[in-house]
């Protein structure tokens, strides 16, 4: 029986969610084909946070390329990963909180 070299490898990482009060750790199993986007997309499944809200990193590398893979960022099997609220969101919403507060 032969492997075939072209089927992703599955493995499982860990999701620190701290934008809560509390934090929370979330399992993910991912592939080493698995895309900053679609893991934005699995983690908004999770959390209910929109992917543009998201800001991932491990380790001190943020995840700035959607395209790119996790794996591509060093990410191996069961990393832990950060997850906090985007600051260019947190601007927007002091911006359109302080518009409203102002009117």
């Amino acid at each position: 029986m032969s492997l075939d070299s072209s089927s992703p490898s599955s493995f499982q990482i860990f999701l620190n969610d701290n934008t809560q009060f509390v934090n929370r750790t979330y399992i993910f199993t991912i592939n080493d084909k698995t895309t900053v986007s679609s893991f934005k997309d699995l983690v908004y499944a999770k959390t209910g946070i929109p992917p543009t809200w998201q800001s991932l990193s491990y380790s001190t590398v943020h995840f700035l390329n959607s395209d790119r893979t996790l794996c591509s960022y060093g990410v191996k099997n069961l990393a832990n990963i950060t997850l906090n609220i985007s600051s260019t969101f947190a601007i927007d919403s002091y911006e359109t909180n302080k518009n409203k507060i102002s009117d």
